[in-house]
């Protein structure tokens, strides 16, 4: 199972038993959710390679090249208003969640509802749907449209 699926499965499972449920449980539920989403984009921006039998070595570097803020900032590029409605998605979740992380994890007055966190592992779900729905070839070029900056024309 992919790592991004991985996560939303962790934080649908915070969320499963109500009676115990702590505010770090919601917390680490909403990490965990733009922890999948994040992990989603370097799982397309590596997808190609399973097919070539890719060194491990390449293949983790390729992995590791998404930057947290460059991410955001492509999603919140012109262009993206142009792409596939998945990929449309894809950057108004992470930049939602995103934001959402950062208060989870670094603002202590901060306090998440069990409803609002369970609605977002619902959008999650669904956005993980779209992006199964789409060419490959769609979200590996969303992927490196968001990971590679561009060359500049010398």
């Amino acid at each position: 199972m992919l790592l991004s699926k991985q996560l939303l499965e962790t934080a649908k499972k915070r969320l499963e038993d109500r009676k115990r449920l702590t505010e770090a449980d919601l917390r680490r539920a909403t990490s965990d959710l733009y922890y999948a989403v994040f992990h989603r984009l370097c799982e397309a921006l590596v997808a190609p390679m399973r097919h070539e039998g890719a060194l491990k070595e390449a293949y983790v570097k390729l992995y590791r090249i998404p930057d947290h803020n460059y991410l955001a900032k492509r999603c919140r590029d012109e262009r993206v208003k142009t792409a596939p409605e998945p990929v449309k998605l894809f950057a108004q979740r992470l930049l939602t969640l995103k934001r959402k992380r950062a208060l989870a994890d670094y603002d202590p007055l901060e306090r998440f509802e069990i409803s609002s966190v369970q609605a977002e592992v619902g959008q999650v779900e669904q956005l993980f749907q779209s992006l199964e729905a789409m060419e490959e070839s769609e979200l590996f070029e969303f992927a490196i449209f968001s990971s590679l900056p561009d060359r500049k024309a010398n």
